[in-house]
């Protein structure tokens, strides 16, 4: 459909699922076409957001962080993949996958990376800020 022809009720994201080189034309094409009015990211390399310029992982933190009256500083988030990355700059203590989309790894090189997904690493890594016995974690 011509999204220009959507009333844009009830519409929190569209997402486009398909091939990368594709989608980089997509990405393209919503910039050219709306410019800063969007919000345009990737979930996967397969699947691009696009959601209203004030939507993003990093903005709905800081609304939270606001409304506990909290700092970010005492944030901790994990992130994988490029719609992370406003997150990752947000909070105090920010945390990579070891499988990260390699471009936010060049986004953002200094942030500490910890186990993978499938290895449960937000897991791990939280046991470890929080001093708690890891039951979780292979025995040698």
């Amino acid at each position: 459909m011509d999204l220009r022809e959507h009333d844009g009720e009830n519409i929190a994201k569209v997402l486009y699922i398909g091939e990368p080189e594709d989608l980089k034309e997509t990405a393209a094409n919503l910039e050219r076409e709306f410019g800063d009015s969007l919000y345009v990211t990737y979930s996967l390399p397969d699947c691009l957001e696009v959601m209203t310029s004030d939507v993003s992982k990093g903005r709905a933190l800081r609304f939270v962080l606001d409304r506990l009256d909290a700092d970010s500083a005492q944030c901790v988030a994990f992130g994988d993949n490029m719609n992370d990355i406003d997150l990752l700059e947000t909070a105090g203590h920010r945390f990579m996958m070891n499988n990260a989309n390699p471009d936010l790894i060049k986004r953002l090189p200094n942030v500490p990376r910890i186990g993978n997904n499938f290895e449960v690493g937000v897991a791990h890594q939280i046991r470890k800020l929080f001093d708690i016995q890891d039951d979780l974690a292979p025995t040698k």
